[in-house]
């Protein structure tokens, strides 16, 4: 169980507050490149701009996330912190990478199972699963671009700060404030997440979900519960 005196920047809201910011970025954007399959390769500066910040956000937030006392003592958590600790002995690299933030936290979360609806605009961009990959132990394609453009800006810039790496990175730091327990229970608070016919006290609602690291119980009060921004939507998984 998660401490009542943890007030951690999830239940502060905070990170929720820099996805908003990025996603009002992105949607300025569309106003110039339109959100469609056509458009998945165009690059620009403004979107390298972009995928950086938000990639850091991602990257942030699986730091912190992984200090949470509401996992930290899952055992998946616990596994990849003695590998870690065992790479840092060997005189190898102490820090998490992509590849730990994903043995840790999918088996927790199921990441890698959850769809976002890109839906608004003048066309449809379609549904996507940011952390697909990890289901296969494999690395998302927008992460990977976002590291090559933060090391070499210029040289990755046309192949890498795509429209297409840009919203799935978003998407992904939306699928995390979702899940995260702290972040989740925030968002139910200021009536972020919300139950299919919005008759569901938020408290409530908060509580409902914390039954469940992955979506909601079937068995549950709620129905449906999901969460919708300017340019996505995301329906929390059934947990059967």
């Amino acid at each position: 169980m998660m401490p009542e005196d943890h007030y951690c920047i999830f239940r502060k809201g905070k990170s929720w507050w820099t996805f908003v910011y990025l996603e009002e970025r992105l949607t300025n954007i569309s106003r110039y490149v339109t959100f469609s399959e056509s458009n998945k390769k165009a690059w620009g500066e403004e979107l390298a701009s972009s995928l950086i910040l938000s990639g850091a956000a991602v990257d942030t937030f699986f730091q912190r996330m992984k200090e949470c006392p509401y996992i930290k003592n899952n055992q998946s958590v616990i596994d990849v912190e003695n590998r870690v600790t065992e790479r840092k002995k060997k005189g190898r690299y102490q820090f998490w990478d992509i590849n730990d933030y994903r043995d840790a936290l999918n088996p927790i979360y199921e990441l890698s199972k959850n769809s976002v609806d890109v839906p608004f605009g003048l066309e449809y961009f379609g549904e996507i699963k940011p952390f697909e990959e990890f289901d296969k132990k494999r690395i998302p394609t927008w992460w990977t671009a976002y590291n090559n453009l933060k090391h070499d800006y210029y040289e990755k810039i046309q192949k890498k700060a795509n429209l297409g790496n840009i919203i799935n990175c978003l998407a992904g730091l939306l699928v995390l404030n979702t899940l995260h327990k702290c972040s989740q229970e925030s968002l139910c608070y200021y009536r972020v997440i919300r139950d299919k016919y919005d008759q569901v006290n938020p408290y409530h609602l908060a509580n409902e979900l914390k039954k469940s690291m992955i979506g909601y119980r079937r068995a549950s009060q709620i129905f449906e519960p999901y969460i919708q921004t300017k340019q996505f939507v995301m329906k929390l998984r059934e947990d059967k």
